[in-house]
């Protein structure tokens, strides 16, 4: 692949796929050196079948003592905050979203 050419659907997938893992440790790192809790939203077009609709994901590190992260403890996470990141992606994207939580 050369500077102008763009990955192929397969390839955007491993990307994609990868993402959880890469934002996860870097997370947890930061978490660590900060002793802050984090919360990161994406989403887009699953590149092997776009007209399906945009996927969202949502990455969380940091507990409460009783072992909840923040999708977890904000009861309204998925209809309110999910909600309107969907938004914001069939904007940028088109207008289906389907939601997956890592």
């Amino acid at each position: 692949m050369d500077g102008n050419d763009e990955p192929d659907s397969s390839t955007l997938r491993s990307n994609i796929q990868q993402c959880g893992t890469a934002l996860q440790r870097v997370l947890e790192h930061l978490a660590k050196q900060t002793g802050w809790k984090f919360s990161v939203l994406m989403g887009g077009p699953d590149p092997l079948t776009p007209e399906g609709g945009n996927i969202i994901t949502s990455l969380h590190v940091g507990k409460t003592k009783g072992g909840r992260d923040f999708a977890d403890v904000y009861s309204s996470f998925e209809g309110e905050v999910v909600q309107a990141y969907g938004e914001f992606l069939s904007k940028v994207f088109g207008e289906h979203v389907f939601n997956e939580r890592a």
